[in-house]
């Protein structure tokens, strides 16, 4: 089959999420915005996908960039439920032991391990952390959804 099928170039970028909009911003023409959903949502097919990807998804349709949701078919819902899923939040615990350890070489380990004493500190409880790990993608933002057995598209209302 790999013989059979044509051969084209793909040129590949792979972008730390801080510079995502820099670089979709100078793109010239038919740059991709590729992202993973955890689910396809019956009704109009939003997607349930990691934090950050509604940004990508929303700044992509504002520079014409095409939005590609790649979905297993098992994440695929079907039924015709409005209700959306509840969107986990992460463990303040590993936000924190995460920021500290980015923050180590930084210079400002002392800082950070006050700052995590404080935000875990259930006497202090002054720092509140919300930390959601996925968000809902509206499906009028998104030109393709692909799966290994199909992909359908619709046109951007």
């Amino acid at each position: 089959l790999h013989d059979a099928l044509p051969i084209s170039k793909v040129e590949i970028e792979v972008v730390p999420d801080l510079a995502l909009a820099s670089v979709l911003r100078a793109a010239k023409s038919g740059a991709i915005v590729l992202l993973a959903a955890e689910s396809v949502l019956p009704g109009d097919a939003d997607v349930v996908a990691k934090t950050g990807s509604f940004f990508l998804a929303f700044y992509g349709e504002e520079v014409k960039a095409k939005v590609y949701v790649l979905a297993a078919t098992d994440m695929i819902e079907s039924g015709s439920g409005s209700t959306p899923p509840e969107m986990p939040l992460g463990k303040k615990e590993d936000f924190v032991e995460g920021w500290k350890a980015s923050k180590a070489g930084a210079g400002d380990a002392k800082g950070m391990e006050a700052f995590a004493a404080t935000a875990l500190d259930k006497k202090v409880a002054t720092v509140e952390i919300l930390d959601p790990l996925t968000e809902i993608i509206p499906a009028n933002l998104i030109d393709l959804w692909i799966s290994e057995a199909f992909f359908f598209s619709r046109t951007r209302s």
